[in-house]
């Protein structure tokens, strides 16, 4: 039954999508709201509507963001790939993004200005955590390996004889069949959800974590990476969402986080974070890259 399982994920995969739980009944579309306390406030796990979200509020943990005057490496790809002047990974913009988008430590993926963070300088790139986290960086390395491991192991043959994990999404440097991966795994997208459009029912929603700051909110990507992205290349004005947590995350609650508590985020770094996120669409950092 396992390898049954691993065998249908890997074709889901292939195709950008992956085998979920869903409460709905099959070839339904689960419930969407345009609400946010409807979202909020529904009782229970089965029955929460998404809640649709424009993708000009969504952006990544980094700050490269879904927005219509912002840049996204993803979403870039996804655009190129649309309008026919690019085939080959080696020719996008996520060759070049993979390619300039290097960092060492935690503070220097997260933002420009955390990148002489004394604490956050301590934190390797790829453990990462964000300032809602529960786990240690090193707990979110090992599950970050894991998650790309996976990918990689059932997604294409490339990997399956080679025990090296090849990079993790979201940064560089990757292999280039890595990047090839990722390319694909995009291009699918398009082809399927421009023929097919976005068929909710046979997918779980992309997830993301709502976060206020100064009388704003935005929507910050934890899974759905790649579909959030072509859903905005395709034109799509607003993207379903969950949320996790299912809440509205704030400085207030930041500053009494574990992440906070452990000492892995100072408080003044949150601000610096939050201000970053509220302000940066992905140009300027792609532009500071070379990227544009």
């Amino acid at each position: 039954m396992v390898k049954i399982k691993q065998f249908l994920r890997s074709i889901l995969r292939s195709q950008g999508l992956d085998i979920v739980k869903i409460s709905h009944k099959a070839g339904t579309e689960p419930a969407l709201t345009e609400y946010i306390t409807d979202h909020l406030f529904t009782i229970g796990q089965g029955n929460v509507p998404a809640y649709s979200v424009p993708v000009s509020d969504i952006t990544w943990d980094n700050g490269f963001s879904l927005h219509p005057d912002g840049w996204n490496p993803y979403l870039q790809t996804a655009g190129e790939y649309l309008s026919g002047n690019v085939q080959r990974y080696e020719d996008s913009s996520l060759y070049s993004f993979y390619t300039a988008f290097t960092p060492e430590s935690a503070g220097a993926y997260l933002s420009p200005d955390l990148s002489s963070s004394e604490t956050l300088l301590k934190t390797p790139a790829h453990s990462y955590i964000l300032p809602w986290s529960v786990i240690s960086p090193e707990e979110r390395l090992k599950t970050r390996q894991k998650q790309n491991r996976e990918e990689e192991q059932l997604s294409s043959s490339l990997f399956r004889k080679s025990r090296k994990l090849s990079g993790i999404n979201k940064m560089g440097p990757v292999s280039i069949d890595k990047g090839r991966l990722e390319f694909e795994r995009i291009t699918i997208l398009v082809d399927s959800i421009k023929k097919q459009g976005y068929k909710r029912s046979f997918v779980m929603d992309a997830e993301a974590v709502a976060l206020q700051h100064k009388g704003r909110i935005i929507y910050v990507i934890s899974s759905g990476f790649h579909r959030s992205a072509v859903l905005a290349a395709l034109g799509y004005s607003n993207i379903p969402l969950l949320f996790k947590p299912r809440l509205i995350v704030n400085m207030d609650l930041l500053l009494q986080g574990s992440a906070v508590r452990n000492a892995y985020w100072t408080k003044a770094d949150v601000e610096i974070y939050l201000n970053y996120l509220f302000t940066e669409k992905g140009k300027d950092r792609a532009r500071s890259m070379g990227l544009i």
